[in-house]
């Protein structure tokens, strides 16, 4: 019994340790390792969760948020901004951008869904929108609640409709 658990405390702790990156800022990290983790969609790179692993392949202090109570930060830490109206907080976090343009790629699963956050006494929401509202969204957005689009764009394919 004693061997299953020692070999089962071993095995979570190494599991966790992949779970999220550890390098801090200005380390070398790979930008082939960045990626979209399976299921949660979540932005994942070997740096820790307040940097991102840059081109220049430099853990890089964030540059936007998307979240009002954004996880790997203490109380005291310096929040990035969240970005102002007619702009997004892309996937890696690193600069707010201006909403892009029908036909503009853009990133996986951000066609303007609200996404709600619980936590134990508090909640957070954002809207993951990249794309710009047509001028005639009002026709297009989805008063049905199935959360088909938020302001009648959609990111399909990766490209902004």
């Amino acid at each position: 019994m004693i061997h299953f658990l020692s070999f089962t405390l071993l095995f979570f702790s190494c599991y966790s340790s992949v779970q999220a990156g550890t390098l801090d800022h200005n380390q070398s990290c790979s930008q082939g390792e960045n990626r979209l983790q399976a299921g949660t969609y979540q932005f994942w790179s070997q740096c820790n969760l307040q940097n991102w692993c840059a081109p220049s392949g430099v853990c890089t202090p964030k540059g936007c948020r998307k979240d009002d109570f954004p996880f790997g930060y203490n109380p005291n830490d310096r929040l990035p901004e969240k970005c102002p109206k007619g702009q997004f907080c892309p996937d890696e976090e690193d600069a707010c951008q201006t909403l892009l343009v029908v036909g503009s790629p853009c990133q996986l699963n951000r066609d303007g869904i609200f996404q709600s956050h619980y936590q134990p006494f508090r909640r957070s929401t954002s809207i993951l929108d990249q794309c710009e509202a047509p001028p005639n969204f009002k026709e297009l957005a989805d008063n049905t609640g199935r959360g088909l689009n938020f302001n009648g764009s959609v990111c399909l394919n990766n490209q902004c409709m």
